[in-house]
């Protein structure tokens, strides 16, 4: 009998004791089992050492790998040193997985000989124990009506059709190793570099129907007060992209993506920062990485219709002052007509509520808080 092929699954790890046995139940209760789970321990001060000594002695599919801490993206590349896989699989200590993910992403890669597959995923709130859509992991706009793709099939969207992250893709090993390509080892953003430039090297990229990845959801402060430390961090991967990309002779060809990609992250990363950092990050913006990443000077159909230009317009053209009076306009617009969008939820869940007890009592939450304002 043909044994299945083996999967290496890359988990980073640091101070997850309060999360990574939810993530490790669901991996090891994968009906594809034929995994080697690599825990790569990232100097944690908490019980996580002692979990994972506990599921090593447990499964021997665990094995741990300890490094002093360097951070998330040191720490995948530890993995990827140390994987034997035909595949590899980078996830996050904080998730959940669908039973089936494994068998139904592994089924599709080895039928299509795929250098890349990937998978939907939703997100978790845990503090209303509900699942929302996560329209970014994969937008099907951009994809092409074929079940093996390339860059080239679209190289006007190749950054923009799957988020940056690599929790929801699964990686030919080989393929992988053959382009040189590691993470950054950067405190945040180090996944982009990764999962982008594989993106615009691989041959074969498919995708498997279902959500089989549950993100839960970060905390807005920890996100925010990593990127207010290191507000270069997204300038840094957006920067090596682009110098990979002319090395290898393909950004004229995937010009276009990158630059929505690259506006949109920016503006993802001036509302994330605060104080200091907002201002630092916005002079930055005007001084150099506007011109360094070509974000200017288009037209207007130029950009996708998810990239905000007009925001980027105001930064270029205004004092941060200015800037900032004009956040306080839009939020304010956006507020006038709160009544009216509170509304329009209500009788969403209104309707949805009927389905499941989990959306009925979530609607009594809103519409309790609703009454209380």
């Amino acid at each position: 009998m043909k044994k299945d092929k083996l999967i290496s699954v890359v988990i980073p790890i640091y101070n997850s004791a309060a999360r990574i046995e939810r993530c490790l139940d669901t991996v090891l209760a994968q009906r594809y089992d034929n995994l080697e789970i690599l825990c790569v321990d990232d100097g944690s001060t908490d019980d996580t050492p002692d979990i994972l000594k506990r599921y090593e002695a447990r499964d021997r599919r665990v094995k741990i790998i300890t490094q002093r801490n360097a951070g998330a993206g040191a720490a995948r590349n530890a993995g990827l040193r140390a994987c034997r896989g035909d595949y590899v699989s980078f996830l996050d200590s904080d998730d959940f997985f669908e039973r089936d993910m494994y068998a139904k992403m592994m089924g599709a890669a080895t039928k299509r000989d795929a250098d890349i597959c990937v998978c939907f995923s939703d997100l978790y709130n845990v503090e209303v124990d509900y699942y929302f859509p996560s329209r970014s992991s994969v937008r099907t706009a951009y994809l092409p009506d074929k079940e093996v793709f390339s860059a080239d099939d679209i190289p006007d969207h190749i950054f923009n059709v799957f988020n940056a992250y690599p929790w929801n893709k699964l990686f030919k090993a080989d393929f992988v190793k053959n382009t040189g390509i590691l993470f950054q080892e950067i405190e945040n953003s180090n996944d982009m570099f990764f999962v982008y430039m594989l993106l615009a090297l691989a041959d074969r990229i498919t995708m498997t129907p279902g959500i089989l990845v549950h993100k839960t959801m970060n905390n807005e402060g920890s996100l925010s007060e990593s990127v207010n430390k290191n507000y270069r961090c997204s300038y840094l991967a957006l920067s090596e992209i682009k110098r990979e990309l002319e090395a290898r002779s393909l950004y004229n060809r995937h010009k276009r993506s990158f630059v929505n990609c690259a506006a949109n992250n920016i503006l993802f990363n001036i509302n994330v920062v605060g104080g200091d950092s907002k201002k630092a990050y916005f002079h930055a913006l005007k001084e150099s990485w506007f011109e360094e990443f070509e974000i200017l000077g288009h037209p207007d159909d130029y950009y996708h219709g998810d990239t905000r230009i007009e925001e980027l317009r105001v930064i270029a053209a205004n004092t941060f002052e200015e800037y900032l009076m004009y956040l306080v306009r839009k939020f304010k617009k956006l507020y006038q007509d709160y009544p009216l969008r509170l509304a329009v939820i209500m009788r969403t869940f209104q309707k949805i509520s009927r389905l499941t007890p989990l959306t009925a009592k979530l609607y009594r939450r809103v519409e309790s808080r609703a009454k209380e304002s």
